[in-house]
């Protein structure tokens, strides 16, 4: 012992010492990081204040100029006057008429644009540049709006940045006859009191998906990518560095302000102060670890003598240590219980350690399987839908049309293994409705007879008529698998196995003893001629991780998880088993007087769909998915605007206010950046009317939609059909 605390007396005070030192240094850096953070806060404040100011005073401006218009154009009898003009030369006298009034010298151009985007006149020099294609470019495209004035994004013209404003001209019973359009430059003076005014070196305006940017002197390079409005952000520029910059939109146009300052700037002042602290911070760090130092060791040096103490009093107690009155036998029996004990907890932990390993190894291979089941199910649309698509475009009886029918066929079975896989790692959407048991049973025997040996004889036998249930059909079918399963690993030399349905009921004695009500149950039997089980195994087979069968053969959860599906549908599982003999299990569903969902479906299908008009956005980050679903919509007859990120969707969403003209929404869920239902939470806060469909590879959603704003989000389960997408976007634009 002695010769340890020596050791000890060195490494205590050494150790004591380091640890004061870090934590007095690491306790600056992060004060000095906290309050960098607070004063980027602060600043970005006042960003927000002088970016709200500038959007402010250039609206202002876009009020004006329609204003003006108005005032121009709104006369009765000069829509007639300006396209009615019979030559060039009367045209360009009627157009100095309505423009020469104005002193503004901002305008560079005036053009005159009929409904087929054919200019009639201009006033100015048109040249080569964007300048004289703004009108007739936007006009082709239709993006002109024919109820007011429409605020083109930033032309880069010769002589500098310029805006270009539309306005529709119309004769004297309101029919649109074409648009008057003009260009205006940027306007460059008072830039310096505005830059004074808001504190900030950079003020740029622009548009984040198309056009130049200008900061109101010339054309200028676009800012880092904006990913949100009216947050502050750190970007890096190869021309200006590091910054803290901010973005907000232009009421009334497609422009974004965007401030920012050198980070530099803004943490000068922490800098500066920091400077002049960190020596002291050290100073104080250094006298703190000299002490500390000090103290462990006079702490060590007291221990020290504290053991040397004890080391002499137990030499002195060995020297007169006496036989114990007690015997050797008793000292033996005590040490044997203790070793048993020892013994007991020791495999107690090592089966703990066992089932902890086994259940990560599931939850790891639950997730793999969940993803590629997610990858998959994007393919399996892709594939159905254009399959179906070839498919329709083909003679019933064409060669290549029976093989596209194989492929779809082919593409139905991976959609039942998908959703297989779903279920074992719990990402499969639970949705329990009504369905006839003897149905489901009927589809599962073909995928039975894959999985059962030949040397084991399968036996189906259903009772007369429709046993209604409501379950997860999904759920349903791994039930059926896990018995059938079970039953054929406890006759690995043969055997026969009966599947067969009935219809009981249970009265109050015999259903109370497996905790549930009296009444009428469907009841799936499953029998195997198996080696059976005693009693003891019998009693805990439905215990998670318990398994009879070898290492590596089996999980323990197969029946656990059949206990916990059927008991989620108030139902109850009962089991008998004798050695020799074989076992029977039953399962209890209770019986619903609804009709199957299958009918349901079939009645809703009558119900004529609202018209397939207006604009519909779609955002899945899986390209193939995305065109596939983009088709369909067009087909259908709808408008569609495709975006792959969901933060894109939103910002030109909010940007061009295109929520407001908008039907529905289309997206996926999980996706890089916002997800679906993240997505959903924004714009429902903006535009609470808009419905959105959810598409959903795997992702349980339910939990979160509760909370979601306006109303709740059709889910559309991938993969899907062109009917099941209709069927959702239908039912999501629907008054």
């Amino acid at each position: 012992m002695s010769r340890r605390l020596r050791s000890l007396a060195v490494l205590f005070p050494s150790l004591l010492a380091a640890i004061v030192l870090a934590v007095a240094l690491v306790t600056g850096w992060i004060v000095e990081r906290e309050m960098a953070g607070e004063l980027i806060r602060t600043r970005g404040g006042e960003l927000q204040g002088g970016a709200t100011r500038v959007a402010t005073m250039l609206s202002t401006g876009i009020a004006g100029v329609r204003r003006q218009l108005e005032e121009r154009l709104g006369v009765p009898g000069t829509g007639n006057r300006l396209f009615g003009a019979r030559d060039a030369a009367a045209l360009a006298r009627e157009l100095e008429r309505v423009v020469l009034p104005s002193t503004d010298s901002t305008l560079m151009l005036a053009q005159l644009v009929n409904r087929r985007a054919e200019v009639r006149g201009a006033l100015g020099t048109p040249g080569e540049g964007p300048e004289s294609r703004w009108a007739a470019d936007a006009a082709f495209a239709g993006t002109l709006d024919t109820l007011g004035l429409t605020v083109g994004h930033i032309l880069h013209t010769a002589t500098g940045p310029a805006f270009g404003f539309a306005y529709p001209v119309r004769d004297d019973a309101g029919q649109l006859l074409g648009w008057y359009t003009e260009i205006r430059r940027a306007r460059g003076a008072g830039v310096d009191d505005i830059r004074a005014l808001i504190g900030v070196p950079t003020l740029l305006v622009g548009r984040p998906f198309a056009g130049a940017w200008t900061d109101l002197e010339g054309v200028v390079d676009p800012p880092a990518a904006i990913t949100a409005l009216d947050s502050v952000v750190r970007v890096r520029t190869a021309a200006r560095g590091d910054a803290v910059g901010l973005a907000t939109a232009v009421p009334g146009t497609p422009w974004v302000v965007w401030i920012e300052e050198p980070t530099a700037g803004v943490l000068a002042p922490i800098d500066a102060l920091f400077r002049r602290l960190w020596p002291a911070i050290g100073l104080i760090a250094f006298v703190g670890a000299v002490l500390a130092w000090m103290l462990g060791r006079l702490a060590a040096k007291r221990i020290r003598a504290v053991a040397d103490e004890i080391d002499h009093a137990l030499v002195a107690h060995a020297a007169e240590v006496r036989t114990p009155a007690h015997s050797s036998e008793d000292e033996l029996a005590a040490l044997e219980r203790s070793y048993a004990q020892l013994e007991a907890r020791i495999a107690q932990q090592r089966r703990m350690d066992e089932q902890q390993l086994q259940s990560q190894k599931l939850e790891s291979v639950g997730r793999m399987a969940g993803g590629i089941a997610h990858d998959f199910n994007n393919l399996l649309t892709v594939i159905s839908n254009y399959g179906e698509m070839a498919r329709s475009q083909l003679p019933v009886d064409s060669p290549a049309g029976q093989d596209i029918d194989e492929v779809l066929r082919a593409a139905d079975r991976a959609t039942a293994l998908t959703r297989q896989l779903l279920t074992f790692s719990r990402k499969h959407l639970v949705d329990p409705r009504p369905i006839d048991l003897n149905a489901v049973l009927v589809d599962s025997d073909r995928m039975l007879a894959r999985v059962m040996p030949s040397n084991v004889e399968r036996t189906l036998k259903l009772t007369p008529g429709r046993l209604v249930v409501t379950v997860d059909p999904v759920q349903l079918e791994q039930v059926v698998m896990n018995l059938v399963i079970n039953a054929v690993d406890a006759m690995p030399d043969g055997g026969r196995v009966e599947v067969r349905t009935t219809d009981e009921f249970l009265e109050a004695e015999s259903a109370s003893r497996g905790g549930t009500p009296a009444g009428h149950y469907a009841c799936l039997t499953i029998s195997d001629s198996g080696a059976g089980m005693p009693p003891e195994t019998l009693a805990r087979i439905f215990d998670p991780f318990f398994t009879t069968k070898a290492v590596g053969k089996g999980t323990g959860l197969g029946l656990a998880t059949v206990h916990g599906i059927v008991t989620q549908a108030r139902g109850r599982v009962w089991a008998y088993s004798e050695v020799g003999v074989g076992t029977t299990l039953k399962v209890y569903l209770p019986r619903s007087d609804a009709a199957p969902s299958a009918d349901v479906a079939a009645a809703s299908t009558e119900r004529p769909r609202a018209a397939a008009t207006g604009r519909v956005v779609v955002v899945e980050d899986d390209d193939g998915a995305r065109a596939v679903t983009s088709r369909l919509l067009r087909q259908a007859g709808f408008e569609v605007r495709e975006f792959p990120r969901g933060d894109l969707a939103l910002a030109w969403m909010e940007s061009e206010n295109g929520g407001a003209n908008l039907r529905a929404v289309v997206s996926d869920v999980m996706m890089p950046g916002i997800s679906g239902v993240e997505l959903a939470r924004r714009v429902g806060q903006r535009w609470p009317r808009l419905r959105f469909v959810l598409m959903s590879g795997y992702s349980d959603t339910g939990e979160q939609l509760g909370a979601l704003p306006g109303a709740r989000p059709i889910i559309l389960e991938k993969p899907f059909t062109s009917k099941r997408l209709l069927d959702a976007v239908d039912e999501a634009i629907r008054p």
